[in-house]
């Protein structure tokens, strides 16, 4: 092996015959077990010289000190040796074009082959996966343990994404603790036992088996415009899918689908079902099969109760409560020409690694005194909240295409002001500025109307501090009081004008009751699985004439806001 200065000097003068910028090399021991790959070195690593000494390296330093890990003991670099973050200036970076990128992979490669007693290598950020795991998206991914060749791969993100949104560094921290176990080597992989294409005697036994043990049971199913599958289970490690389907054709005839269906709805009325997302399944299955399914534990709910800043997806489930990798692609990966069979493991993945984490998390209810309001409250008003979804609300046509025209005519009139406005500013009456595009948007507002908000943005937010900045012109303000008006107007229309109603007449629409990112929590709504209807707290008071209460009901409105 190589000393220190020799590795040194071999590394920069290949790296100097590709034409590449050196700033900060590697550091730490080359007979070290673990090593960690980063993306590049940031301003205060360039001015220093050495890798992860900046913020984001401390965090990292700090959340492995823990485990025995330190400079000394663990071999650190990046995949790029130059400067790329300009920590100065935001999140912006020094653009890595992609021959620079590929000169610099084949250049990680080769040191951590140098490295003899390699064994495990914690992947930080997007580049560091692409280099040296050839696979995208490190959002994804991280979370995720790989075994490639004699290498065991910890993927997570870079610090500093910890850093700047401070509710993923307990997420950071989680994929610390893996590189943990595997560095002791206790990580055991979480494996799924899949049980796919049935006969149709084997899946009424398994059902029947389900509904005898009395445990609780997942399920989740699989379609697009028809029911692909059932996956169901009452394992953390195995499943059955129930594919109706093969590449080609049917696999059981109409009269054993619907067996099965009964079979599966008798199934949901006798044991504890478990599902992701709930809403979805109980409105599809309800709308499209006739099967009503009486929810017991949403995963996806409980953890919003939990950890209500955190994502709420299964496959951010999996890599927080089992050992499993990422395996979220294979639901749509086998359709470039893959196996179809792929798609029926995946469906049973789900359901096993769903009821995994509903395991953890039940515990966790309980420890945080929260067990009571999870199931007497938030799963009890799930089931109305779906039947809220699939009934919907009877619409007036009439009224309907009324208030679209009426709506139309506003945008037309508030568009045709706003270009009234523009050209007396500019005396140009050929300059028509379309206020839907933000390129279009930035050139007015900044480059010919010279006005100064808080950065470049176009958004309603910057056009206030543009309205109220005292150097504003008061023409300048109605042009920007124009712009908001038929952007309201203009978000209604496109609302109203794109929702579709059901055969029925009726308006339904996915109500979530873990809101959205910026106000988790807060019931929210868009359009269905399948397309019908919208969002429906986005649309003007004078809309609530178009809708119809059913025979001895009467409609209600609150606004929450404030609750």
């Amino acid at each position: 092996m190589q000393n220190r200065e020799e590795f040194d000097n071999q590394f920069r003068l290949q790296a100097e015959q590709l034409n590449l910028d050196v700033d900060v090399i590697s550091e730490g021991p080359l007979n070290a077990n673990i090593a960690i790959v980063g993306e590049g070195p940031g301003e205060q690593e360039v001015r220093y010289g050495r890798p992860f000494i900046g913020g984001a390296g401390v965090l990292l330093w700090n959340s492995l000190r823990p485990y025995g890990l330190h400079r000394a003991n663990v071999y650190t670099t990046n995949v790029v040796k130059r400067q790329i973050s300009l920590s100065a200036r935001g999140n912006e970076k020094h653009a890595v074009h992609r021959d620079e990128l590929n000169k610099w992979i084949g250049m990680v490669k080769w040191e951590l082959a140098q490295l003899p007693n390699l064994r495990t290598i914690f992947v930080m950020g997007n580049y560091a996966l692409e280099a040296l795991c050839e696979r995208q998206g490190v959002t994804k991914w991280r979370g995720s343990v790989l075994k490639i060749g004699k290498i065991t791969y910890v993927i997570t993100f870079n610090p500093a994404y910890a850093q700047r949104e401070l509710k993923m560094e307990p997420v950071f921290l989680m994929d610390c603790k893996k590189l943990d176990l595997v560095n002791r080597n206790v990580f055991r992989e979480h494996k799924v036992d899949a049980i796919i294409n049935p006969t149709f005697t084997n899946a009424m036994a398994f059902i029947r088996d389900l509904k005898r043990a009395g445990k609780p049971v997942g399920l989740d199913v699989e379609h697009i415009r028809e029911t692909y599958c059932y996956g169901i289970g009452n394992d953390a490690k195995r499943a059955m899918c129930i594919n109706f389907r093969d590449a080609h054709s049917n696999r059981y005839t109409v009269g054993q689908e619907a067996e099965i269906l009964i079979a599966l709805q008798s199934l949901c009325e006798s044991n504890k079902i478990i599902v992701q997302n709930g809403g979805h399944e109980i409105y599809w299955c309800w709308t499209h099969d006739g099967i009503k399914i009486p929810t017991w534990f949403d995963t996806l709910l409980a953890h919003h109760v939990l950890y209500p800043q955190l994502p709420h997806n299964l496959a951010f489930l999996v890599s927080q409560y089992t050992t499993h990798e990422f395996y979220k692609d294979d639901g749509e990966s086998w359709k470039e020409g893959g196996n179809i069979d792929d798609f029926w493991i995946y469906n049973c993945k789900d359901v096993a690694l769903m009821i995994a984490a509903q395991q953890k998390m039940d515990v966790e209810l309980r420890e945080a005194k929260l067990d009571k309001f999870f199931f007497d409250h938030v799963m009890r008003a799930q089931q109305h909240v779906a039947e809220a979804t699939v009934h919907g609300m009877a619409c007036d046509l009439e009224i309907k295409e009324h208030l679209i025209k009426q709506i139309g005519e506003d945008v037309s009139k508030h568009l045709a002001n706003f270009h009234r406005l523009v050209q007396e500013m500019t005396g140009d009456p050929t300059y028509f500025p379309n206020p839907g595009s933000w390129k279009q948007m930035q050139e007015l507002y900044f480059d010919v109307l010279q006005l100064r908000g808080k950065g470049s943005s176009t958004n309603r937010k910057n056009r206030e501090h543009m309205l109220n900045h005292t150097n504003t012109s008061p023409l300048c303000r109605e042009i920007l009081s124009a712009v908001n008006a038929w952007s309201t107007e203009s978000k209604f229309f496109g609302t109203f004008a794109q929702a579709k109603l059901g055969e029925d007449n009726r308006m339904r629409c996915d109500w979530k009751q873990y809101g959205v990112s910026r106000a988790p929590g807060r019931l929210s709504s868009s359009e269905t699985i399948d397309g019908q209807g919208m969002n429906m707290q986005n649309q003007p008071q004078r809309a609530r004439s178009m809708y119809v209460a059913d025979d001895g009901m009467e409609l209600a409105y609150f606004d929450l806001k404030q609750a």
